[in-house]
Formats: C-alpha cells, structure tokens, sequence
C-alpha cells in the first residue's frame, strides 16, 4: 500500500509517519522521508526564510525539483509511508508565488498549470492520502528549516484541504487530536485490505 501523509508545516507527519512504519511493519512499507529538506539543502538553501529570498524561476525549480524527487524515491516502491506528497509541494509552490506575492504573472499562470497537471495524476502514485490538521495541541518546533509563525501553517493548511479536495485520491481526514491519529488510519486503511498491522 503506498500512503502520502499531508499537511501544513508543524503538525507531526514525520513523526506520524516513523509510528505508522512500526504499526505496519508486518506490511514491508519503505520509509519516505525528508525529500524537500535534503531538495532544498543540496540547492543550497538551509531554511523557509531563504526560499522566500529567492527569485520566482530559483522557487519553481526548487518546487519542481521536489517533487522529482519525491516521485524518484517511490518509484518502484509496492509500499511505502511517505512524509510529504505532491499536494504539499503544490501548497507551498502556491503559497511562495501567489499568495506572498513572490513571482510575476507569468509565474502565477505557470503555478496554476502546474497544480492542474498534477492534480490530475496524482492518485497514480498514492492509494490513500492522509491528511494531518493542526492539532488542537499547536506546537510548531523552530528546527531551523520550517517557518513558525502561526499564520504560515493556517494559510498553507487551506491550501492544501482545498487541493485535497479537487484530487482523485482516496483522503483519510484526521481530527485535530493528536491521540486519535494512529487508530483512525489503521481503522481506515484496513478497508484497502493489504495492510498488515503487526
């Protein structure tokens, strides 16, 4: 079973995700973690304050290159527990050039090819998507890399439900406690049938 966890930056999907490879460890899922940090790192860039200084062709070739990489590293993969999915690289792709304002006109068209492309593809590399809220326990931890500003996270995470919404992938919607997140997904995924809780 190939799983995407998505939402806004700060809610836990790493670490939801590293539970969940345990709780279905039975299943062989492979661990896809990190790709548009180490993305973003090998470009040079150490944190969400340095994308938004960059011109708008050095953000849609980071956000580009994200998601090739993302794709890269399922390829071939029957199983998989992913961190991050396309829907999220779109998100912050949106939020860099049209909502801060950060790219021309021509970038704005060029976001919203990009978003209808995908969107119409992306349920051929996920079974089911995840979808992490911001959790009634807010806590974004300043690691260096993410923004920690509480209107960031609410903006993104709009973004991203409404993306979520216009897709063809099946979506499990998580409520905003914490606590209930691993049994509402092993409860949901267990209807797809190829998932083995250990």
């Amino acid at each position: 079973m190939k799983i995407g966890l998505s939402g806004t930056h700060g809610v836990g999907k790493t670490t939801l995700a590293i539970k969940l490879l345990h709780v279905f460890r039975n299943a062989n899922m492979q661990l896809v973690s990190g790709i548009a940090r180490d993305t973003a790192v090998n470009m040079g860039i150490s944190s969400s304050r340095e994308i938004i200084k960059l011109n708008e062709k050095a953000i849609l070739r980071l956000q580009n290159s994200i998601i090739f990489n993302m794709l890269q590293k399922q390829h071939g993969l029957d199983s998989f527990i992913s961190d991050r999915t396309i829907i999220d690289a779109l998100a912050y792709t949106y939020y860099y050039i049209n909502v801060l304002q950060l790219g021309s006109a021509n970038s704005v068209n060029a976001v919203e090819k990009m978003v209808q492309f995908y969107l119409q593809i992306v349920h051929k590399y996920y079974d089911v998507i995840v979808y992490c809220p911001i959790p009634h326990e807010r806590n974004i931890v300043d690691d260096g890399f993410r923004f920690i500003d509480e209107q960031s996270q609410e903006i993104v995470a709009d973004i991203i439900t409404s993306l979520l919404h216009k897709q063809k992938t099946s979506v499990i919607w998580l409520s905003p406690n914490r606590h209930e997140w691993l049994d509402m997904i092993v409860k949901e995924c267990s209807y797809f049938g190829d998932v083995n809780r250990a």
